[in-house]
């Protein structure tokens, strides 16, 4: 699993900001998916899947390292 090679170079103050990155784009997504333009709202969908398996692969991550 690449990601998981990536994630162990970060320190934990990069983690940290990664997360913070990961969380509001997921707010960001969550906000668009809501929006009355179809295009937008598929979109933000779409890329919302995205960013919820980085998030649980980070989760997944602390969780083994902690």
């Amino acid at each position: 699993m690449n990601q998981v090679h990536e994630l162990e170079k970060m320190t934990d103050e990069e983690l940290l900001e990664y997360g913070k990155l990961i969380d509001s784009t997921i707010s960001s997504l969550l906000i668009e998916s809501r929006s009355s333009s179809p295009t937008k709202s598929n979109q933000a969908r779409m890329r919302f899947d995205f960013w919820d398996r980085k998030q649980s692969e980070l989760n997944d991550f602390l969780y083994k390292k902690g």
